[in-house]
């Protein structure tokens, strides 16, 4: 099963302004009021007054390109998306430590390390299945990550692929 998460937005979420090429925008992950996972993409002086109604998951920033450009460099970009998000899940200011954002965002860690595993980005350190944690090293930088193990049920997985739609 391969998630994708959508190529950035030509304009910003929060006020409809454009993006230009060559900018950088603040993209955030959250839950809706639904509960469904949501992507915004803002100019940095907008993400201020952005206000998403839920715990922001993740966050990371992106370069806007032309869509030429992004045409070529989808897949990688996919790739490095995952990458930041992934990284940025460890970052301490990132999330709230409320126990529902919590479990969304251990849930979306080891979703995102099984991507990035399979890409050669992440490597798995623990290999016991029994193991209640996972420990991953990013050979790029010589991090390791530790996380609980989630239970990953195809009911869990059939409902975060659909939250994931939203995204793509």
């Amino acid at each position: 099963m391969d998630w994708q998460i959508k190529s950035i937005s030509r304009e910003d979420s929060a006020t409809g302004q454009p993006f230009e090429i060559g900018q950088t925008a603040l993209c955030l992950l959250f839950r809706n009021e639904e509960g469904y996972l949501e992507r915004a993409d803002l100019h940095p002086e907008s993400a201020e007054d952005f206000n998403p109604p839920n715990p922001i998951l993740g966050k990371w920033n992106r370069t806007v390109k032309s869509q030429v450009d992004e045409e070529k460099e989808a897949q990688k970009r996919q790739t490095a998306t995952f990458e930041e998000l992934f990284l940025s899940l460890f970052e301490e200011d990132t999330h709230t430590e409320a126990a529902r954002a919590q479990e969304d965002v251990d849930l979306l860690k080891q979703i995102l390390a099984l991507q990035l595993e399979r890409k050669r980005i992440l490597k798995r350190l623990s290999t016991s299945p029994k193991a209640t944690e996972l420990h991953y090293i990013h050979p790029k930088t010589k991090a390791e990550f530790t996380f609980p193990r989630q239970d990953l049920s195809p009911e869990k997985l059939i409902i975060l692929q659909e939250q994931l739609l939203h995204l793509c």
